[in-house]
C-alpha cells in the first residue's frame, strides 16, 4: 500500500483577489500530499493555482480543500471501501462539509497518478494535464457538480476543459485519443472517465 508521505505535504493559504467588484477577497486553504512514487513534475503549485482559479471562477469567499496524489492500488482500496466500486479509478471526492455553505466547499480529493499517466499517454498531452483535469473535476463534484446524466456530464465537462484552456493547457478532456478510440465522451457507459467518478463520498478517507 502506498500512503502519502507527511514530509510531501505542502499547505498554503491563498489570498485570491476577487472574481467581481461585487466579492469580497477569498481566502483558500489547500493542502497537497503526494506518494512516494508520484513523477516529480506533478508539483504542488499547478493544483494551487488550478484550484485556486476554480474557486475564484465560482465566487467562493472561503475554502478548504486537500488533494491526494496515490497510485493504482491506493485509489482502488479507497473506491471499494467508501463507494463499492471495485478496481482503480481516476478521481474521487469526499465532501467533509458539515452543512452547504454558500462560502465555499470543504473536502478532499483523491487522484490517481497512475491512471492519470495511462490516459495521458494514449492523448498524446502532458502527465501534469491530465492529473489537473481529475483535480478539477473533483472540486467541481464538490462544488455541486454532478455527471449522472449525459446532459449534467456534458456541462460539467464542458466547464472543465473552459478552465484548463484558460489556465494554458486546452481543451484535455475532450482531446482524442491517439489509439483511434476516439473521443472520451464516445466511450462506452462503464468505462473508466463516464462513470466511475459519479459518487462524492462523505467521509473523510483514510489515506
Amino acid at each position: 500500500m502506498s500512503t502519502p508521505r507527511r514530509g510531501a505535504r505542502d499547505e498554503t493559504e491563498l489570498k485570491a483577489g476577487p472574481s467581481s467588484s461585487r466579492t469580497a477577497p477569498a481566502a483558500f486553504a489547500i493542502d497537497v500530499a503526494r506518494d512516494r512514487g508520484t513523477p516529480r513534475g506533478l508539483g504542488a503549485v499547478h493544483f494551487r493555482r488550478a484550484l485556486t482559479y476554480v474557486l475564484r471562477q465560482h465566487a467562493c469567499r472561503a475554502a478548504r480543500l486537500s488533494v491526494a496524489l496515490v497510485d493504482d492500488r491506493r485509489i482502488a482500496e479507497l473506491n471499494q471501501r467508501y463507494l463499492a466500486h471495485p478496481g482503480p479509478t481516476d478521481v474521487l471526492s469526499f465532501d467533509l462539509s458539515d452543512t452547504p455553505t454558500a462560502g465555499g466547499p470543504e473536502g478532499a480529493i483523491v487522484l490517481s497518478w497512475e491512471t492519470a499517466a495511462r490516459e495521458a499517454e494514449r492523448r498524446g498531452h502532458a502527465l501534469l494535464a491530465e492529473a489537473v483535469l481529475y483535480a478539477v473535476h473533483g472540486t467541481l463534484h464538490l462544488l455541486g457538480y454532478d455527471d449522472h446524466t449525459r446532459r449534467h456530464a456534458a456541462r460539467m465537462h464542458a466547464e472543465e476543459d473552459r478552465i484548463l484552456t484558460a489556465l494554458g493547457w486546452g481543451a484535455v478532456y475532450a482531446r482524442v485519443a491517439t489509439d483511434g478510440r476516439g473521443p472520451r465522451g464516445a466511450r462506452a457507459a462503464g468505462t473508466r472517465i463516464r462513470s466511475a467518478r459519479r459518487q462524492t463520498a462523505r467521509r473523510r478517507p483514510a489515506l
